[in-house]
């Protein structure tokens, strides 16, 4: 008696795909003894270019996928390797969308000022992206000797110290006072997104400045980076301690994909260096 080869059909992406809504596929497989299935979601620039693997679906689970930052302008497809619980594989099935990914309004969540609350160290305004590629966002840095509220957002007590930049570096003579941002997201083809505000509930300390060494220019997904010693890498998250999560001990590092759009900072013994955002490699 011979294996009944596996086949699964009824899998179809919606007309639209858009950047943080989640798919659901349904599918039905015959015979109805699935096993450990093969389930990945690829991407590619057209339909008939090279296709790069996205992600990796659980068979024994819902199928939901969604679409990330890093997949607009991205057609998709699914390919679906059904298997049995008795090991026996049939041919792969494939899903494509009918067009690429589109991006969502753009929005910031999450603002922070990464790094130690120090004269003289360096300061980074972050948060969580989404929406499509981004442009030109803007970052406006205010300070104050007296606590801000966040609540009332930029007003006339509050001095503009920086315009534009993304980072920031406290002077001798703001020891005691407090830093805040307004950050604006704009995306690529110029929708600009509500702006938000955050205010640092730590005031500035007074500390003799770091002592600099070389590092890289930028941060490019798949170049090496290299440093003069073993240093601590760190990258930007939200939620991090001081903004950052730490990485992992070394003289090196080569930025992946995931991490596009993070700041890396290095820090070792005398210095405290940030580098970044990590951008994507050009085709």
């Amino acid at each position: 008696v011979r294996p009944l080869y596996p086949m699964v059909g009824g899998i179809q992406f919606p007309e639209t795909v858009m950047e943080n809504e989640s798919i659901v596929f349904t599918r039905f497989m015959y015979p109805d003894r699935e096993g450990k299935s093969i389930i990945e979601i690829e991407k590619s620039f057209s339909p008939s270019g090279l296709w790069s693997h996205v992600e990796t679906l659980d068979p024994s689970k819902t199928l939901k996928f969604t679409p990330k930052g890093t997949d607009v302008g991205f057609y998709l497809r699914l390919c679906y390797t059904p298997i049995t619980d008795d090991g026996v594989q049939g041919e792969p099935f494939y899903a494509y969308s009918m067009a690429t990914v589109l991006p969502s309004v753009p929005k910031f969540s999450y603002p922070f000022i990464a790094g130690v609350p120090k004269t003289g160290y360096p300061l980074v305004a972050i948060a969580d992206y989404s929406g499509g590629v981004p442009g030109n966002c803007t970052c406006d840095w205010f300070f104050s000797m007296r606590p801000i509220d966040p609540r009332k957002g930029p007003n006339q007590r509050l001095q503009c110290v920086a315009h534009n930049t993304q980072y920031f570096t406290p002077k001798e003579d703001m020891a005691e006072g407090y830093l805040a941002i307004k950050l604006v997201p704009v995306r690529k083809d110029e929708v600009y997104g509500e702006p938000c505000f955050f205010a640092m509930d730590t005031a500035i300390s007074l500390e003799d400045a770091p002592q600099p060494f070389e590092v890289p220019k930028e941060a490019v997904v798949g170049e090496k980076m290299r440093f003069p010693s073993v240093c601590d890498i760190l990258l930007s998250k939200p939620t991090g301690f001081c903004g950052f999560d730490f990485l992992k001990t070394s003289d090196t590092y080569t930025p992946r994909e995931k991490h596009i759009g993070r700041i890396v900072r290095v820090v070792n013994e005398t210095g405290d260096m940030i580098i970044g955002p990590i951008k994507i490699a050009k085709p």
